[in-house]
């Protein structure tokens, strides 16, 4: 039997209007009921994954940041978190000022950038409404040397793959020994430490809760879910998943404009 199921958020829970189906909140009511451990597993910063744990009513701790963060948010404890090095967070920075690609770094509720841009804009506006904890904070950096007086932890950057230099970007951040890329998203790539992803993050729910990976489901659709998928006792992808993807899953179930989420796991109701 199944005890927790990781999900991600964008690409796999949420429609691609950000929103999560009644018949997606009817399977998690289902497995909450039954027992089932609901976890939210996604590269978006903490503020924007509790928005949806408080929505979906659940009780369990978040993976936030690519797995570089995990809180239990009912307790307010930590459970795990890996930072950056701030000395390679200006680096990068400064490289991303240097060829004018856009590039952001996120600790527990706050972005950090050099210039607007409209996610930024959209995730400030849209926590106003939350109390103070679960707001997120956005600041604009003039210098990259600011960043070594923060006093933030740093957990990952984002950056853009739709700039005209991204790729050259891409190319200095890869030639790094301390940091490692990944694809989050269609437009965005992030910079995590190395070792530092959802599928080590999940390992430490378990632990947590003291379950093993055999008894998880997990679905995903991007690079980022890959090592939770593999860990997970059974991996869900997307319909909507690029093929390197896909390869990964025991099950590809239907993309996110057409239930993919609530169809796939409904097939296993009774495993859990």
């Amino acid at each position: 039997m199944y005890k927790i199921l990781a999900t991600d958020l964008d690409g796999t829970l949420l429609t691609p209007e950000k929103k999560v189906t009644d018949m997606s909140k009817e399977v998690i009511e289902k497995l909450v009921d039954k027992g089932t451990k609901v976890v939210i597993s996604t590269g978006r910063i903490y503020p924007a994954a509790w928005y949806y744990h408080r929505e979906l009513n659940l009780r369990t701790p978040i993976i936030a940041c690519n797995g570089a963060f995990v809180i239990d948010p009912i307790e307010d404890e930590v459970i795990f978190e890996q930072t950056i090095d701030m000395g390679i967070a200006q680096e990068i920075f400064e490289s991303a000022m240097e060829l004018d690609v856009y590039c952001h770094m996120y600790s527990k509720n706050t972005i950090y950038s050099f210039k607007q841009e409209k996610s930024i804009k959209y995730y400030g506006q849209w926590t106003k409404a939350f109390k103070e904890e679960h707001r997120i904070n956005t600041v604009f950096l003039n210098e990259s040397s600011e960043i070594k007086s923060l006093k933030d932890k740093i957990y990952k950057l984002g950056i853009s793959l739709d700039c005209v230099n991204s790729d050259e970007l891409i190319r200095r951040i890869e030639a790094l020994d301390c940091v490692k890329l990944s694809k989050s998203l269609s437009s965005m790539a992030d910079v995590m430490y190395p070792g530092v992803n959802k599928g080590l993050a999940l390992e430490k729910v378990c632990q947590y809760y003291g379950v093993p990976l055999s008894q998880v489901v997990a679905i995903g659709d991007n690079e980022n879910d890959i090592e939770m998928v593999q860990k997970a006792g059974y991996g869900i992808v997307m319909g909507s998943s690029e093929a390197h993807v896909k390869v990964h899953g025991d099950y590809v179930g239907e993309d996110n404009s057409s239930q993919g989420f609530a169809k796939s796991i409904n097939l296993l109701l009774q495993e859990f």
